[in-house]
């Protein structure tokens, strides 16, 4: 009979029995059956001793990807896609960067009675046809009968 709990080893002393904790050695895990087996992760994870378990490992720590490149980690492995600079964003597949249509997306700035227009890597805000915008970014009605 082992009188020992889990995570335990039973030692037979003189008259009695001693519980000793089993550790394992780096790189090794402690089974159920009270047994040390080697770590082993599926690939892009490693074996974490505090948890007991296979924790994703985060491969853009080693800047795996090239300088134009951005790394995203996901589990089990990462992908690199394009680095894009401000005003434009990755393609589908990652391998180019192209233009944001901030107009379409909703995403410019422009008040009021101002017209959005896109441009490469940015926008502007124009007024309608007889207006002008003014010191305060504001469309203003020109006076046509004064010019």
């Amino acid at each position: 009979i082992d009188n020992c709990g889990q995570d335990f080893r039973c030692r037979n002393i003189d008259g009695s029995f001693k519980c000793d904790r089993v550790t394992c050695p780096y790189g090794q895990h402690l089974t159920m059956d009270g047994n040390c087996r080697p770590n082993e992760c599926e690939s892009g994870k490693m074996f974490n001793n505090t948890y007991n378990r296979c924790v994703d490992i985060n491969e853009c720590l080693n800047q795996p990807c090239a300088a134009n490149q951005k790394c995203i980690n996901t589990v089990g492995s990462y992908r690199c896609t394009h680095y894009c600079t401000p005003g434009y964003q990755p393609t589908k597949y990652g391998n180019a960067c192209e233009d944001i249509d901030e107009c379409v997306e909703a995403t410019h700035e422009c008040t009021g009675m101002q017209i959005c227009r896109n441009r490469p890597g940015n926008y502007i805000c124009e007024c309608p046809l007889g207006y002008i915008l003014n010191q305060n970014r504001d469309c203003e009605d020109i006076n046509e009968c004064t010019r």
